[in-house]
Order: C-alpha cells, then sequence, then structure tokens
C-alpha cells in the first residue's frame, strides 16, 4: 500500500483487518481439532473461552490502536531492523544445530 502511496498508518490498519479472517478461521479450526463437544459441553470451558476472547479482543484494540498512533509520527526502521537482527540469529543456530 505504501508503494500506491496510502498513508502509513492506513496501510497497518488494511493490514490488521486483513489478518482478522485468518486468525477467526485458525481459531475456528483449532476448535474443530479439538472437538467442539468437549469445550462447549464444560461450563467451565466455555466460560475461560469467551474471558481469554474478551480479553485478547480488548488488548489487539489497544494495541492496534497505539501502533497507529506511532506510526504517524514514526516510521518501521527499527522493527526492520529488529527482524533483520533476529533472522540472522535464527539462521545460524538453524545452522549450528547439526
Amino acid at each position: 500500500m505504501l508503494l500506491l502511496k496510502y498513508k502509513r498508518d492506513e496501510a497497518v490498519l488494511y493490514s490488521f483487518l486483513l489478518s482478522v479472517p485468518t486468525i477467526i478461521s485458525a481459531g475456528l479450526f483449532d476448535l474443530y481439532k479439538t472437538g467442539f463437544d468437549k469445550i462447549f459441553l464444560i461450563k467451565e470451558n466455555l466460560i475461560y473461552l469467551l474471558i481469554g476472547f474478551i480479553s485478547s479482543f480488548i488488548s489487539a484494540l489497544i494495541v492496534v490502536k497505539l501502533f497507529i498512533k506511532y506510526l504517524q509520527k514514526h516510521n518501521l526502521k527499527i522493527f526492520s531492523y529488529y527482524r533483520i537482527i533476529l533472522g540472522i540469529i535464527i539462521i545460524y543456530f538453524l545452522s549450528n544445530l547439526k
């Protein structure tokens, strides 16, 4: 989106919105693998699932809002350096596992 001349905060919001269907699908698939009957027949499991969903939803909203505010004034150079360094470290350790 940056190549198409969108602002950074708009590009980030769009990418977060694109991730929502993927996250929901992964969660539903995990529920399917676990077995809906095992989760929804036990009342405590449903309560834990609901509490986890609500708390992760609220924390995600807060983080996305703060991240978009950050991107309105800053760029992602620090994040890109971090990712490059982390990638080099991971490649180094994976290559030395043999």
